[in-house]
């Protein structure tokens, strides 16, 4: 599918991309983006909580943060984006 105007929170992540490939997988709780946007998005969420950084786990990278859930519910962003074709 393609999706725009990413943001996390106020921040755009996905600016200029005239849309991009997303692979969102309903068989667990993973959005795969560009590389250039998972840096972004890493950047940001870290000025919120410095303990995230990348992990691998089955040939992926994903963000891992050392807090509970709980304590970082009301401190990270949302992340948003439209979808352009399903």
């Amino acid at each position: 599918m393609l999706m725009d105007d990413v943001q996390y929170g106020t921040d755009e992540i996905g600016q200029g991309s005239n849309g991009m490939m997303a692979i969102v997988d309903s068989a667990n709780t993973s959005i795969q983006i560009p590389a250039t946007q998972f840096t972004k998005l890493k950047n940001l969420m870290q000025k919120h909580d410095s303990t995230i950084s990348v992990q691998t786990v089955d040939n992926q990278e994903i963000l891992v943060s050392k807090k509970q859930c709980k304590d970082l519910f009301n401190v990270l962003g949302d992340l948003k984006f439209m979808l352009q074709h399903t």
